[in-house]
């Protein structure tokens, strides 16, 4: 906990272990090859600001060129220093740092467990194994092919780390790619084992002459709801926690069969047959550091018990246009979160046929961003836009005190026993009847939020032992005539660890088994756009201040999922946050009482109705809220 952050400094990711509970997102009904995802192009109708979120999501790599490498195989291109070999750590058998390959494995003892998938041969020198169920590699993996192994290495208070130094020089727009998997079975050391351990803490940070970013975190979540590919012998693989790979900018994963981009970003297995067969799903991410001459590359691992690997370390780039070319029009990479954007009269024209080749051309979200209309909207205030038909207050979930699901606003809220403790800040002003409570954690609203703004609240949904109940609300849209349709929602939320009393030993805030999701259906095509997955709170993870300027939370945090990219916008500003965590409303200022706006393109094709479905399954002890649903796009 500490300070909001500025409206231009957002706050630094460097997320620890986060376990959520990932639901199965659901791709659109037409079509079996996933997406390519579409970034959101700009922020929703209404912002403060046209900031952009990274646009390197689903980018096309074919533009940029290998500016240095690392495979592991003595094949490396413009490395200025590497891990060597004569560093790997040695632990015993399963306990590993370090680069090696299959045919020439370092250890005497074998290759660890988690990396071999000898379920038809043997690749340790332990016999076959049937019944495995956890491993990397199988029989297909080259077995002369290099890889870096990270297995149960928990030696230091900290981290273990390795570096490496590419020469970047001249080059612009840098992005890193890394292949990596690993995959968990839960209960394999014990019961109550989950597979990767919660407290797993795996990291790629990049310094671009003294900028440094983290690009790729690696964060524990429940896997039951995904499937790993298949053992060398068919049989179905994992079963434990997975790992999430995560970063200050957008992350894509690219599916090692064919390159398409997944639906998500947790590691795999390797590819057990096939022309693709012994190779790594490849996860990609933007550097938005200044262009700079060394680029250099620390990994930080703290792994018990299970395993990872990784390949072929790859910074791409572009070379900058030479002084006589045109300007390129496009994302500095120095701001990322600027957008280019268009004079308001003006209009993207096509260069006359005279033109040279190199004519620059603006890219293609700066359009979507200049052409982006507001197409339907729900503010629960009577201001609604293009409503064919929208949840009734009638239709209100009503348990007792802090359980309740539908409509209401502090001012008038329909429980006689008064708003949900987890809503309101009540450090300086009453907003439930109750009193002031100076010492209170959690609150979603304080006392700047205008008593008459409706919202739609979410709190104490099912207890355990009352039976599996999915409390849902409804709306309807016109989105006909528009296609690139993105949603927007405002959320809110933040709780506490209990200090003491009878939940201090079991409750950390969201519980882990939270489920909340929030479905698009556009006439048959179905999209997870935005699932409410509960993480650990990181330490270097700050929530807002509450009224009285103490700060909030302590508990676990919610984190915006989807299907497709979720994009946060601040409510200060409406600048791009770097996390996609709930929060509270701001406490102070011109923009009190505001939420965070979440953002994600619609992947369904055009049609005529779009169908907004809230599905509230679990939600134990806590609550969240939202506002102002809007669904933008761009005439046809």
């Amino acid at each position: 906990p500490g300070p909001t952050p500025g409206p231009t400094d957002p706050p630094t990711f460097q997320p620890s272990a986060e376990p959520t509970t990932p639901p199965t997102l659901l791709p659109t009904a037409e079509s079996t090859t996933p997406p390519t995802l579409r970034p959101a192009a700009g922020p929703p109708s209404g912002s403060t600001s046209q900031s952009l979120a990274p646009l390197e999501d689903g980018i096309d790599l074919s533009s940029l060129t290998v500016v240095a490498r690392e495979g592991f195989d003595g094949q490396g291109q413009n490395i200025i220093t590497k891990f060597e070999t004569d560093s790997n750590w040695d632990g015993g058998h399963n306990k590993f740092f370090g680069v090696g390959s299959i045919e020439d494995w370092p250890q005497e003892e074998g290759l660890p467990w988690n990396i071999a998938d000898s379920t038809v041969v043997d690749l340790n020198g332990y016999g076959t194994n049937v019944q495995d169920k956890v491993a990397v590699f199988g029989r297909k993996r080259d077995r002369d092919d290099g890889f870096f192994a990270i297995a149960d290495d928990t030696r230091m208070a900290n981290t273990t780390t390795a570096i490496w130094e590419f020469d970047v020089d001249g080059y612009q727009d840098l992005h890193l790619t890394i292949d990596m998997g690993g995959i968990s079975r839960s209960g394999y050391f014990h019961d109550s084992d989950p597979g990767f351990p919660l407290d797993t803490d795996i990291k790629f940070e990049v310094d671009v002459d003294g900028c440094k970013e983290d690009a790729f975190v690696l964060s524990p979540v429940d896997g039951a709801a995904f499937g790993t590919r298949l053992m060398d012998n068919g049989n179905m693989s994992g079963g434990g926690n997975l790992l999430e790979v995560s970063g200050v900018n957008p992350v894509t994963k690219r599916l090692a069969e064919d390159g398409t981009i997944a639906l998500n970003q947790y590691l795999d297995k390797a590819v057990p047959s096939g022309a693709k067969s012994g190779e790594l799903d490849t996860f990609t991410t933007a550097i938005t550091c200044p262009t700079g001459t060394v680029l250099t590359l620390t990994l930080s691992a703290r792994l018990a018990k299970q395993a990872v690997v990784f390949d072929n370390i790859e910074i791409l780039g572009v070379l900058p246009p030479s002084p006589t070319a045109a300007p390129q029009l496009g994302v500095s990479k120095s701001t990322p979160t600027s957008a280019p954007s268009l004079p308001p009269t003006s209009e993207p024209t096509e260069a006359p046929s005279t033109a040279p080749t190199s004519q620059p051309t603006l890219p293609s979200a700066a359009i979507d961003a200049a052409l982006r209309t507001l197409v339907a909207s729900e503010d629960f205030d009577g201001n609604e836009i293009n409503v064919i038909e929208a949840f009734d207050s009638t239709n209100n979930w009503d348990a007792g005190h802090q359980k309740f699901f539908g409509l209401g606003n502090i001012g008038n809220w329909p429980q006689s026993e008064g708003l949900p403790f987890r809503v309101a800040d009540e450090t300086e002003a009453d907003l439930t009847g109750m009193g002031i409570y100076p010492t209170d954690k959690a609150g979603i609203f304080g006392k700047n939020r205008d008593p008459n703004n409706n919202f739609f609240t979410i709190s104490d949904v099912d207890e355990p032992g009352n039976g599996v109940k999915i409390l849902q609300a409804t709306w309807e849209f016109d989105v006909d005539g528009y296609k690139d349709l993105q949603l927007s929602i405002d959320f809110g939320g933040v709780s506490e660890q209990p200090e003491s009393g009878y939940l201090y030993v079991t409750h950390r805030g969201y519980p882990r088994d939270t489920d909340i999701k929030f479905v698009v259906e556009v006439e048959g095509c179905k999209e997870d756009a935005f699932v409410m997955a509960a993480v650990e709170r990181g330490t270097m993870v700050e929530t807002r201040l509450l009224d009285n300027g103490v700060p909030s939370g302590g508990g676990n945090l919610l984190k915006a999922i989807g299907a497709n990219t979720v994009t946060k916008y601040l409510a200060e500003d409406g600048s791009v946050a770097t996390n996609v965590y709930l929060d509270k409303s701001v406490a102070a200022g011109d923009r009190a009482g505001e939420l965070d706006t979440f953002t994600t393109p619609i992947m369904c094709p055009e049609k005529s109705t779009l169908t907004l479905r809230v599905e509230a399954k679990r939600l134990f002890l806590e609550a969240m809220v939202f506002d102002n649903i809007k669904v933008t796009g761009i005439p046809i």
